[in-house]
């Protein structure tokens, strides 16, 4: 699908701003601004004196977000467009202060413009979106593209919501655009396609709720495994932070121009939220006009490249990533296990039917093979629509007649071994749990044993034996008597 209009994302710190009102502007630099910094005019706040701002820019509209002045100072400031009469305009804000969207201008003839902002009595500027025309010069501004662009394919149970965030010790406020794109659902995903050098992932994360958040971000069918907890003594939860705006959940810079997809996949979700807010990437195209079309991936699982896999989660006080070896875990409910790679990717394991190997003091050996009726089940239904797979039908029957085979020799070892040591001699342990003897467990005694029935246990596609209380081990087999 093609898009209808182009914005590019401006950070307040980048230079462009021109600063004003007699006295130095102040910048603040917390995680929770774009970019880490928000300039405002804190002496507005003490003085008689407003801020103002000018800058110049190259499009058909622009838009200002940062925080609205506390409650008590002016709620409206007056903004001048090309040089004609300043008009006053309100914020917009119910509960001052407040993160949102302040500005919007009219829409605008495509050519250089210059807006000056006036009388702004302590008003912060964090964000700057322009809508360019088709043949503005992008230079090296980066593209914004919101939660709800029809560039971004989304599968499974998403919703797009226009819940506010609370900021806690901050002042509350509204998405990027008005809206995010939520989940709490292992395996959604989302996919995006783009021209260009360098891709972020923006979103809302809260601090407030302990759990974590893990997601797979493959982009041109490589890996990164993003883990995202919070804990009690997380220093974010322990000061109160509550919900973070412009929180990074993935960047990646110094791609090669061209186009690239981007796939994001939640794979394990407890006690939060996944609020997507925008995406942002640097464009390897010029201008609007030369954007290259490129057609929607529709959204569907990507296979993990398994080598090719980091993990970073969020470090102490700010956005960046840093390495983690932390793991996933596997989707609770599911009745499957896993195993987690050095990377940290967990892998599902599907659940094979449990193999148990009985024996009776009679002697009389019960093989009952669940497992490898259902290997066989499964290699014949695989048969009736490919014939090549019919090799699996000949191992899982030589896995099996080697299993025969192995345990009648060990039957046949301990009767011959039995045969040959009978007389008056001391049963060792591996005889008395061999033996048929009826007697019960003597306290002066331990030549006799109580019979009965012992497993061993097979789990998976490799036999293990797991550590059973009261169990004896002989041979690799798992004796629980």
């Amino acid at each position: 699908m093609a898009n209808t209009q182009l914005r590019v994302i401006l950070d307040d710190n980048a230079g462009f701003i021109a600063f004003g009102g007699g006295q130095q502007w102040t910048l603040s630099t917390l995680p929770q601004w774009y970019q880490g910094t928000s300039n405002y005019p804190a002496f507005a706040q003490v003085s008689d004196a407003f801020g103002k701002m000018t800058m110049a820019f190259t499009g058909t509209s622009v838009a200002f977000i940062g925080n609205t002045p506390p409650q008590g100072l002016s709620q409206s400031a007056t903004v001048s467009i090309d040089g004609e009469a300043a008009s006053v305009f309100s914020y917009g804000s119910t509960k001052p202060p407040a993160y949102i969207q302040w500005y919007q201008s009219p829409t605008l003839s495509n050519e250089r413009h210059t807006i000056t902002v006036d009388r702004m009595d302590g008003t912060a500027i964090d964000i700057v979106l322009v809508t360019v025309g088709p043949n503005t010069p992008l230079g090296t501004n980066k593209v914004f593209v919101d939660n709800n662009d029809p560039a971004i394919q989304y599968s499974g149970s998403w919703a797009e919501s226009a819940d506010g965030f609370n900021a806690g010790t901050l002042p509350d406020g509204s998405p990027i655009g008005g809206s995010t794109q939520r989940t709490n659902a292992v395996g959604d995903t989302m996919t995006f396609r783009f021209t260009g050098t360098s891709i972020s992932v923006y979103g809302i994360f809260s601090w407030a709720n302990i759990g974590s958040i893990s997601m797979t971000c493959t982009l041109d069918g490589v890996d990164a495994t993003e883990f995202y907890p919070v804990t009690a003594n997380s220093p974010q939860h322990v000061r109160g932070d509550l919900e973070a705006s412009n929180f990074l959940f993935f960047n990646k810079d110094n791609l090669s121009a061209g186009a690239h997809t981007f796939v994001l996949k939640i794979t394990g979700i407890e006690n939060q939220i996944f609020a997507l807010d925008y995406l942002v990437y640097s464009p390897s195209f010029s201008t609007f006009a030369n954007m290259p079309n490129l057609t929607p991936v529709p959204p569907a699982d990507t296979p993990s490249s398994g080598s090719n896999t980091s993990t970073t989660t969020p470090s102490g006080g700010s956005n960046s990533n840093t390495p983690s070896g932390g793991s996933s875990s596997p989707k609770p409910g599911d009745g499957s296990s896993s195993i987690t790679t050095g990377g940290g990717t967990t892998l599902p394991v599907s659940p094979i039917p449990e193999s148990v190997t009985t024996a009776t003091v009679s002697g009389v050996v019960t093989i009952i093979t669940e497992a490898a009726s259902a290997q066989t089940a499964i290699g014949d239904n695989q048969g009736n629509t490919n014939k090549s797979s019919s090799p699996l039908g000949a191992i899982v029957g030589g896995i099996v007649g080697g299993l025969f085979v192995l345990i009648f020799a060990v039957f046949l070892f301990f009767y011959l071994r039995r045969r040959q040591s009978k007389g008056n001699a001391p049963l060792s342990a591996e005889r008395r749990l061999m033996s048929h003897n009826d007697n019960t467990r003597s306290s002066s005694t331990n030549d006799s044993i109580v019979p009965r029935t012992f497993k061993l246990w097979k789990r998976g596609p490799f036999c293990r034996c797991y550590p059973i209380p009261g169990a004896y081990y002989s041979h690799g087999l798992c004796l629980n008597i």
